[in-house]
């Protein structure tokens, strides 16, 4: 159970945060102004923007050629 509570659903524009560059900034914001492994969190946030670009469009592809309708 997540922070929100059981029957939280994030909506679209919660979902898109996870892979939208802007969201870096706001973490290290607020991961510099508590006490934590910043070098950490910057390499995980990096690494995290990294994979969405290199898996994300062959994820796609891969759903949209599983989603096609049969050929008539």
């Amino acid at each position: 159970m997540g922070a929100a509570g059981p029957h939280h659903r994030p909506g679209r524009r919660g979902a898109r945060g996870a892979a939208r560059p802007g969201g870096v900034d706001s973490i290290l914001i607020i991961a510099a102004s508590t006490p934590v492994d910043l070098p950490f969190i910057l390499a995980a946030q990096v690494t995290r923007i990294i994979l969405v670009l290199m898996v994300g469009p062959w994820a796609a592809s891969r759903v949209a050629r599983w989603t096609r309708p049969p050929a008539a």
